[in-house]
C-alpha cells in the first residue's frame, strides 16, 4: 500500500487499541475516507488489512465492528516508533526554532506542578533525518531547570541529556501517550504538510524517581515515517 495508506493503518490500530472493545460499532468508510482526505477505495484496502488480523470484522452492509484480536497493551505504536521514543532524538538533526520564557497554560502549569510565580521555558524544535522535518515538538521545562541550558546545547543533544549535563537531573521515568489527530495551520507549516493532513501526537511526561514533575514534551510527527511490524 502507498505510506499514506500505511500511515492510516497505523493510526487505526492506535485507535483500536486504546479507544475500543471487541464487538464494538466502527467507523464507516464514508466516515474514515472524510476524516483522512482519501479515496474510500484506499480506506476499504486499511480496512481488509485490519480484518485480516482480526481486529476489525468486516459484515457488508452493517459495517465494520472491532474483532476479537487485541494489541497488547503498550504495543499500539509500531516497533520503529517504540523504538526511536526510548532513545528520544538521539541521532537525528535537530533545529532549535525557539526559545522562550513564559507564563504557561494553566494546565501544563499543574501538570509539571509549578509554584504560582515560578515561569516556564518553551523549547520549539523541529527534529529530522532528511531533508524534511519528522517531528515538531514543544518541550515545558519549568525556568529552574531550564536557565543552564543553551541553544548550542539543544541543538547538539536531546533535552533530557541536556538537563542531566547542566541540571544535574537524573533516571527519570517517563509516561508516553499517543493519539491521532489532523494537523492545524500552524503545525502543518512547521512540519510542511498540507492543513488536515494525519498525523500522530506524542506526549511524554518526564519525572524523577520520587515522582517529582522534571518537564513535558509534546510531539507532532508525520505517521508515515514510522512503518508498521
Amino acid at each position: 500500500m502507498p505510506p499514506h495508506a500505511l500511515s492510516i493503518e497505523q493510526i487505526l490500530r492506535q485507535r483500536i487499541a486504546r479507544r475500543h472493545r471487541p464487538g464494538d460499532r466502527f467507523a464507516s468508510e464514508l466516515q474514515l475516507a472524510r476524516e483522512f482526505g482519501v479515496s474510500r477505495t484506499v480506506i476499504r484496502k486499511v480496512l481488509a488489512r485490519l480484518a485480516s488480523d482480526d481486529l476489525l470484522s468486516l459484515e457488508g452492509r452493517r459495517g465494520a465492528f472491532v474483532g476479537t484480536a487485541r494489541l497488547p497493551d503498550g504495543s499500539a505504536p509500531t516497533r520503529p516508533f517504540a523504538e526511536e521514543a526510548a532513545t528520544d532524538e538521539g541521532g537525528s538533526r535537530i533545529e532549535v526554532v525557539n526559545i522562550a520564557t513564559i507564563e504557561g497554560e494553566g494546565a501544563i502549569r499543574k501538570r509539571l506542578a509549578l509554584a504560582e510565580a515560578e515561569r516556564l521555558v518553551v523549547i520549539e524544535r523541529l527534529i529530522g533525518t532528511g531533508s524534511l522535518p519528522e517531528r515538531y515538538a514543544l518541550s515545558y521545562v519549568p525556568y529552574r531547570l531550564a536557565a543552564p541550558l543553551t541553544k548550542r546545547d539543544l541543538q547538539r543533544i536531546p533535552v533530557l541529556q541536556a538537563l542531566a549535563e547542566k541540571a544535574s537531573v537524573g533516571i527519570c521515568v517517563v509516561e508516553e501517550t499517543i493519539e491521532a489527530l489532523l494537523a492545524d495551520i500552524d503545525v502543518a507549516s512547521r512540519l510542511q504538510v498540507g492543513v488536515g493532513s494525519a498525523l500522530l501526537l506524542s506526549e511524554r511526561f518526564y519525572s524523577d524517581q520520587a515522582g517529582t514533575p522534571l518537564f513535558l514534551t509534546q510531539s507532532y510527527m508525520r505517521p508515515g515515517r514510522y512503518r508498521l511490524p
